[in-house]
């Protein structure tokens, strides 16, 4: 220790699943939607993940203007929980020789529960990283495999799908056969022009140089092979369980229109639903009827018919249990839809974006991107997101200043823009982290974004958890003991 000259303490209660996105690793807080907000255990939860999301706004050196969803049960009382943490710290730093020193501009912290949106946990997407997360299974929140290449036995690896691989880091939010068909042709030609190749054909190398291509050589060539592999499984995947068909009737029922901007009726989804249906897996068909039932009433009469005909009782059971995060399922009289359509400038901004592209895309945008993209804006409802504690002053010439940073997508800009902190409570999507990355790589926002969650989820073991929180709260659940999340694709019941 004699030659340690400092040292500074860190105080790190969460993990970073990538360098923009966060985890609590509470995967128990789940089930705060079948506890009551008064019950001590619920304080117990939101009091612990307020301070560890303080931690996270802390060593960011952020004191962040707090809005949170204005309807949820929980939402207020965790922000309540950040702030005073928030105060407290900035004040005792205040009072010390060290000073506030917290970042200007300040940084908006946004909260939300799951109960916001709950069709994105479930969604189909054609992007890469969603759909490995949709098809494999994986050890913890990131994805890690075993894998042996079909070129070459040789070539087997364990691979954690996270920042050291720059391969995944560059087509992570790729479409699929984008991905597939880039990933072919790279391969080619860094074999074409690898130096070992060169080697191999005859010209003269230094013997160091020649060994250390070689080892470079190898390691990336395990890399692109391993992608490759992974990405063909994906897909051959991908177009068995008929992902593509499944994905166009998603899009109408959470667009309320088709690729030509048409407004589809009921009757048409209906038809939709019941043609595909009987070609997909249980799990698949009930993840339609989730996002069916989220965008339309229905008389009670017809809920429980569309319910019943999955024909398995822990599939029934999902569906029914919908009210603990969405109560006005049980509210529809008569069929109706209750989702909000497509507007004509986002569909006119799909169009442009479907023109430019050589891959199908989709139509909708997720409910985060939505709040991200406002809250950049100074668009986001007040009354919707109010705000805890002070608010930025906004004044009449915001949504000017926000046209000039949209035209100025420099990266000095993005940086010295006020971030945007999102967090869910209850669970973050792949689809959402995807979405967010790509509406910060089309420019729709120029800022910072970080989003984190008490857990980050997987369709299916969603889908586990929706299953059984009827039995389990706070008190009970799996992770009272914290295991390990359900795993692997979703258990039917053996009735």
């Amino acid at each position: 220790m004699s030659r340690l000259k400092t040292s500074k303490e860190i105080n790190m209660q969460f993990y970073l699943f990538e360098d923009n996105i966060f985890t609590l690793n509470k995967p128990e807080a789940f089930y705060l939607f079948n506890s009551e907000l008064n019950d001590i255990r619920t304080t117990s939860l939101l009091e612990v993940i307020g301070y560890q999301l303080f931690t996270v706004c802390s060593i960011l050196l952020e004191k962040p203007y707090i809005q949170y969803q204005s309807d949820s049960k929980f939402a207020k009382t965790l922000a309540e929980f950040v702030k005073s943490n928030s105060d407290e710290f900035y004040e005792r730093l205040k009072e010390s020789e060290r000073g506030d020193k917290s970042r200007n501009p300040r940084a908006k912290l946004i909260i939300v529960d799951r109960s916001f949106d709950l069709i994105a946990p479930i969604q189909h997407d054609f992007s890469y990283q969603t759909l490995v997360y949709d098809t494999n299974e994986s050890e913890g929140e990131k994805k890690v495999l075993d894998v042996t290449s079909d070129v070459d036995e040789d070539i087997s690896m364990k691979v954690e799908l996270d920042e050291t691989d720059e391969i995944w880091m560059k087509f992570k939010a790729k479409h699929l056969a984008e991905t597939l068909t880039s990933l072919s042709s790279e391969i080619s030609n860094f074999v074409d022009n690898d130096k070992t190749e060169q080697i191999k054909n005859g010209e003269n190398f230094d013997m160091q140089e020649a060994l250390e291509a070689a080892t470079t050589y190898k390691e990336l060539v395990k890399k692109y092979l391993l992608h490759l592999q992974l990405s063909q499984e994906v897909m051959s995947n991908f177009t068995a369980c008929k992902w593509k068909d499944l994905i166009s009737i998603e899009q109408k029922i959470i667009t309320g229109v088709d690729e030509l901007g048409r407004e589809v009726t009921n009757i048409d989804i209906i038809r939709g639903i019941t043609k595909i249906s009987k070609d997909l897996t249980r799990e698949d068909h009930t993840r339609l009827l989730i996002q069916y039932l989220t965008c339309y009433e229905l008389s009670e009469k017809d809920r429980y018919n569309m319910i019943t005909s999955i024909q398995n009782d822990a599939f029934e059971a999902i569906l029914e249990n919908l009210p603990y995060f969405f109560p006005e399922f049980e509210e529809g009289k008569k069929l109706q839809r209750r989702a909000e359509k497509i507007s004509e400038s986002e569909f006119s901004t799909y169009k442009k974006k479907l023109d430019e592209s050589d891959y199908d895309i989709l139509r909708s945008t997720t409910k985060l991107s939505k709040i991200a993209i406002s809250s950049f804006n100074d668009e986001l409802s007040e009354v919707e997101f109010p705000f805890l504690g002070d608010a930025p002053a906004i004044t009449s010439n915001a949504k000017r200043r926000g046209r000039q940073r949209r035209d100025n997508n420099d990266i000095s800009n993005i940086l010295s823009n006020p971030r945007i902190i999102l967090f869910v409570l209850g669970g973050l999507s792949h689809h959402e982290i995807v979405s967010l990355q790509k509406i910060q790589e089309e420019g729709a926002v120029q800022c910072q974004i970080i989003a984190g969650s008490s857990y980050i989820n997987r369709p299916s073991e969603f889908l586990n958890m929706m299953k059984d929180i009827q039995k389990y709260n706070l008190k009970n659940n799996p992770f009272s003991r914290r295991e390990e999340p359900p795993r692997g694709r979703f258990e039917e019941s053996k009735q």
